[in-house]
């Protein structure tokens, strides 16, 4: 993802020219694609050449026009690294949330997945009993992810003095002249001016120290997305054992009422049974004394 945001402004740089086609920068907030597009742009007119972007260039401005020019040109640098810096805050943080809806609905079908197995485990040791499970939804941790990339493009600039050799004209009088007429010479001085300057970096510097900056950010994002993954991890594990408790508290509840059952059909039967048996043996016994009288 930031790799698709670094290399085609690179590329652009390198060539002169917009090479912005990468799918993460195409699907960019607009208005923040078209500062990038323009930014380039005004880096390239104000002196950042393919040959610059592929050797560097030491800079000696001496007048104020190449003064302003060269601070400009660090102010562009900076501000190309302050819109990266937003266009991959932005595209990471759709990525990380995209990522972490699959891990989430992931972990929900395993939980689904676990109590169907459970069910027909059960079923098939008491199919009488006839326990419908219910879909179970898990608990979702909500995590404000705040992505933190940083870059820097610029360069530092420095006050320096260079040798201005200036004609200088000066009245002079001459020995053939009796040093009565004056004329005008010229005579060479040197001034010692002030200068900015600076060592533009070329763009295989840039990306190193960008690349590198983005490592020292993800640090922190896989710290956050660690504890975040824990924290939905025990999540599953405590949907888990809650639906487990669930399912066998009313496999519980439905065993003790089918014995119940059971123990009130018995005793129906007993109710019924007991009294016809008692007949019975009152039946058998009439019939032994008519026995005997009939002797």
């Amino acid at each position: 993802g930031v790799e698709e945001i670094l290399e085609p402004v690179i590329e652009s740089l390198d060539n002169g020219k917009l090479c912005l086609d990468s799918k993460t920068l195409q699907a960019a907030n607009p208005t923040m694609f078209n500062l990038l597009e323009r930014t380039i742009d005004d880096l390239i007119d104000l002196g950042y050449s393919p040959e610059v972007a592929e050797n560097g260039k030491e800079i000696e401005a001496r007048t104020n026009q190449e003064k302003r020019n060269l601070s400009k040109l660090n102010d562009k640098l900076n501000q190309l690294a302050d819109i990266l810096k937003l266009l991959i805050n932005e595209a990471v943080k759709k990525i990380l949330e995209r990522e972490m809806r699959r891990v989430r609905d992931a972990l929900e079908t395993l939980l689904n997945a676990y109590l169907s197995i459970l069910e027909e485990g059960m079923s098939s040791i008491a199919p009488n009993i006839g326990i419908s499970f219910s879909k179970s939804q898990l608990v979702k941790i909500d995590i404000e992810l705040q992505p933190n990339f940083e870059f820097k493009a610029g360069f530092p600039i420095v006050e320096g003095t260079w040798l201005d050799y200036v004609e200088v004209p000066k009245y002079k009088r001459d020995w053939w002249s009796l040093w009565i007429w004056k004329r005008i010479a010229y005579y060479i001085e040197t001034k010692e001016r002030s200068s900015d300057n600076a060592q533009l970096p070329k763009t295989e510097d840039i990306l190193k120290g960008w690349l590198l900056q983005k490592n020292q950010a993800e640090v922190e994002i896989y710290r956050q997305v660690a504890d975040w993954f824990i924290s939905q991890i025990n999540s599953f594990i405590t949907g888990v054992e809650s639906s487990q408790k669930e399912i066998v508290d009313r496999y519980q509840e439905r065993l003790d009422k089918a014995h119940d059952q059971a123990k009130l059909s018995h005793q129906q039967d007993l109710s019924i049974w007991n009294p016809l048996q008692l007949e019975a043996k009152e039946l058998e016994d009439n019939i032994k004394k008519a026995g005997k009288v009939l002797r």
